[in-house]
């Protein structure tokens, strides 16, 4: 006779029921597999090769819980009731809904383009707008210097235009006064000769179209912390669709073809092609020296040694295809025009700069000192006892914008400390006019994004309106002085230009404390 166990489990002679051996390996076994699957513990194949099985994200693996058919069995078999299973799957879809936004927000900061991207902040709807503002101020420009007596376009374009005539004649474009340009300049504007007269400011436009879209370009590359919607948002704000920078461009200078050629070089880096990037540098700098000082930032951030007398670990190949390739483009450049125009060539693009005295629309503090050098009887002057401020000016330039920045800050972040280069080199450059704040602006878009993650709004809003304040002070000294043949050099110009260096200095080291 057999008698039922207090545990239900065996029979009396201690033989194991069939039908609980069964449902207690089932229990056993679905314990198990949850377990593995929570905890992503090392699980073995058919094959005895022992495997890792980690869940990607929680609600995958909850979600796969709940709707096993092994516990669904189990959760019946020991009476669990409905509403337990649905306080798991709500868990799992709250789960899921987190991880859904966690993916949406990894995305955002990757550079992806969200969903709910809107619809005037897409780059082709920017460029676009770019493009049609540049073409109504041309036209404007063109009205404006037909039936005005204040001309719209740039003086400067006049000197281009004028080296083209000459070349066209085969003469040389330094045969006109005052061209202190690379004959590269004047060839690119040939077809102003035999098509049409705007055709530089179409060009330099164009280049401003085109530095605006690598930008965008580089901001993807980086793949920085920035959404791809405010990424545009700052290059159309202060680039694409900036009244300033069209209107300078349209004008007939030169700076947005610059622009073009500068952030074209820093694309070439951020993409990996040095060559390429060498080349491109090489161009910038023979069309306008200053991007040299860019040439040691990306030497410095394409390495870790910082040794130059270790040549197993600081010439690496990154380096040296870099500099070669920049070295041989500049070279190359300069000595074909070399061939073609000689010493005229050398000594109007380079060497003309380092004796340079330029005081008229010129912001720096050094305006008032050439501008007494420039007098004729200056040499026989007291002046004569100081060291002239043309041949001195550019050793704190260089030392500031050159050597110590880049070795201070090249390898925190390469765009990034070329803004602040270029911004030091803008502000104690001896000559300074409202051209050279696109050197900075082009990189400008990518600083933003520190001047408003650190902080002090207030007194970065307080410098920003500091510094137009003092443009205005110094345009109303140059009205004075240049329209209505005043006298203001002294106290009046000098004072203005001595405040807007003093702002320029404040905000340089604000943008060095965000750096």
């Amino acid at each position: 006779m057999r008698t039922r166990s207090k545990t239900g489990n065996t029979d009396s002679d201690g033989t194991e029921s069939p039908r609980k051996v069964t449902t207690a390996t089932t229990r056993t076994r679905s314990t198990k597999s949850s377990k593995s699957a929570i905890s992503g513990t090392k699980s073995a194949d058919s094959t005895g090769i022992s495997t890792d099985r980690k869940p990607i994200l929680i609600s995958a693996s909850s979600s796969v819980l709940s709707e096993s058919p092994i516990l669904k069995n189990h959760n019946n078999s020991t009476g669990v009731n409905s509403p337990t299973r649905t306080n798991i799957k709500s868990k799992d879809t709250t789960t899921s809904r987190i991880n859904k936004k966690v993916i949406e927000t990894t995305s955002v900061k990757a550079g992806a383009s969200p969903t709910s991207r809107k619809w005037y902040l897409r780059t082709h709807v920017i460029i676009l707008l770019a493009i049609i503002e540049r073409i109504i101020i041309l036209f404007w420009g063109l009205y404006q210097d037909a039936n005005m007596d204040l001309r719209f376009t740039d003086i400067d374009y006049f000197v281009f235009t004028d080296a083209s005539r000459f070349i066209s004649q085969g003469a040389s474009p330094y045969d006109r006064a005052t061209y202190r340009y690379t004959p590269l300049l004047a060839w690119l504007l040939l077809p102003t000769e035999w098509w049409f007269f705007s055709f530089g400011k179409v060009l330099f436009a164009a280049g401003d179209i085109v530095a605006g879209y690598l930008m965008l370009q580089i901001f993807k590359i980086r793949k920085s912390q920035v959404p791809q919607d405010k990424s545009v948002l700052y290059v159309a704000l202060v680039w694409l669709l900036n009244p300033m920078v069209c209107t300078i461009s349209t004008r007939g200078s030169s700076e947005g073809l610059l622009g073009a050629m500068v952030i074209s070089f820093i694309w070439a880096v951020y993409a990996k092609q040095y060559t390429l990037g060498g080349i491109l540098a090489g161009l910038a700098i023979h069309f306008k020296i200053y991007p040299i000082i860019y040439i040691p930032t990306v030497i410095w951030t394409l390495g870790q040694s910082t040794n130059p007398f270790n040549f197993r670990t600081f010439y690496t190949k990154e380096r040296l295809v870099f500099g070669i390739s920049t070295v041989l483009s500049f070279s190359i450049l300069t000595g074909f025009f070399y061939y073609v125009y000689g010493y005229p060539f050398l000594h109007h693009s380079y060497l003309h700069h380092l004796s340079r005295i330029d005081h008229r629309h010129n912001f720096s503090p050094y305006s008032t000192l050439l501008y007494m050098s420039s007098f004729p009887g200056a040499s026989q002057s007291t002046l004569n006892s100081i060291p002239q401020p043309e041949a001195w000016a550019f050793v704190p330039q260089l030392a500031i914008s050159g050597i110590l920045l880049p070795l201070a800050f090249a390898r925190r972040d390469l765009i990034k400390t070329m803004f602040v280069q270029t911004f030091a080199f803008v502000t104690f450059n001896k000559v300074c006019t409202s051209q050279y704040f696109m050197w900075y602006m082009v990189l400008l878009p990518f600083y933003i994004p520190s001047l408003l993650k650190s902080g002090r709004y207030l007194t970065k809003i307080t410098v920003l309106l500091l510094w137009v304040a003092a443009q205005a002070l110094w345009i109303r000294q140059g009205y004075l002085l240049e329209f209505l043949g005043e006298s203001t050099f002294y106290p009046g110009l000098f004072a203005a230009t001595m405040v807007f260096f003093a702002v320029n200095a404040w905000a340089l080291g604000l943008f060095i404390d965000d750096l």
